[in-house]
C-alpha cells in the first residue's frame, strides 16, 4: 500500500500533460452522469409502478421528490465539473 502513490505517478508518466490534467475531471463527469442515468431509470420504473397501481400517489410523490433533489444536486455538481474542464482546456 505504501507504494501506491509511486505506482500512480509511474502510470501517469506516459500520459500527456493534457491527459494528466483532464482524465480525473472527465472520469468524474462520466461517473456522475452514470449515477444520474441510473437514478432516472429508477424514477421511470417508479412511475410505471404508479401507473400500474403498484404504489400509491403518496409513495410516488415521495420517490419523485427525493429523485428531484438528488438530480438537482448531481446536475449542479456535474455542471461545476464541466466548467472546470472547460477552464482546464479539456474540451
Amino acid at each position: 500500500m505504501r507504494y501506491l502513490p509511486f505506482l500512480m505517478l509511474l502510470s501517469c508518466a506516459h500520459m500527456s500533460p493534457l491527459e494528466v490534467r483532464c482524465r480525473p475531471l472527465l472520469s468524474e463527469i462520466i461517473a456522475v452522469q452514470d449515477v444520474r442515468n441510473s437514478l432516472s431509470d429508477e424514477m421511470v420504473e417508479r412511475s410505471e409502478a404508479y401507473k400500474r397501481g403498484d404504489i400509491t400517489a403518496d409513495e410516488h410523490r415521495t420517490y419523485f421528490t427525493n429523485w428531484m433533489a438528488s438530480e438537482n444536486r448531481l446536475r449542479q455538481h456535474v455542471t461545476s465539473l464541466y466548467n472546470l474542464a472547460y477552464h482546464a482546456g479539456c474540451f
